[in-house]
């Protein structure tokens, strides 16, 4: 089902839930996650992934306090960067 495919209810999908659930094992990272807007400058984008390698990808999945690139790299919230 594609109705959903570039829209904040792709997370509620099957294929959004997988996505959620497993990118970080191989390497990816959801770029836009819900509840980061002041972080990132972006609505939530559930299916905008990041590839940033299975290390990095795992250890933000470990850490639920790093929620976006921002956060890992200390950066300020957007727009200030």
């Amino acid at each position: 089902d594609r109705q959903h495919e570039l829209e904040p209810a792709f997370k509620d999908t099957p294929v959004g839930r997988w996505v959620g659930a497993h990118a970080h094992e191989f390497g990816f990272v959801v770029r836009y996650p819900e509840g980061q807007r002041a972080v990132t400058g972006y609505e939530p984008e559930p299916w905008h992934l990041r590839y940033v390698g299975p290390e990095v990808a795992a250890f933000m999945h470990a850490r639920r306090d790093i929620a976006t690139l921002e956060n890992l790299f200390g950066l300020p919230a957007a727009p200030g960067y």
